[in-house]
């Protein structure tokens, strides 16, 4: 990816340039009020000028394509407001990291804030026996 992006922005390109699109521009108009234009199994969004996926074909289970339902199965590209690009399976805009968080599923991102999540409390118990042995320490 280019420095300093995200490793799943999309850079799927924007050509060919939709009819709709392609004529606004010649006109100098403005696409804000454009909606997405979806051809076949990809949308264009008008507000990055780029091609994105509209869904990934069936999942593959065992050699045998199967429907799930399920977020980690389908991949999608939605804009970010925030960061003013198209993320590929989007989960939501992070203020405190100040990035988009994307996964697939519990492939994505959940291991890591399970991580986050039991450090705490291994950090928890480690503070307490230690406060613990201190205070027996003192008390002997």
């Amino acid at each position: 990816p280019a420095a300093g992006s995200s490793p799943c922005t999309l850079h799927m390109g924007c050509f060919p340039l939709p009819e709709s699109v392609r004529l606004a521009l010649s006109k100098n108009e403005s696409l804000d009020e454009m909606r997405n234009v979806t051809e076949g199994d990809r949308t264009f969004c008008t507000r990055c000028l780029v091609w994105r996926p509209s869904r990934d074909p069936p999942c593959w289970h065992l050699g045998v394509a199967r429907e799930l339902d399920f977020p980690g199965c389908r991949r999608h590209g939605h804009h970010c407001r925030c960061c003013g690009h198209c993320v590929l399976n989007f989960d939501h805009h992070c203020g405190f990291f100040g990035r988009c968080i994307a996964g697939r599923g519990l492939g994505g991102n959940v291991p890591y804030f399970v991580c986050i999540i039991a450090m705490g409390y291994l950090g928890a118990f480690t503070t307490a026996l230690t406060v613990g042995a201190v205070v027996l320490s003192h008390a002997a």
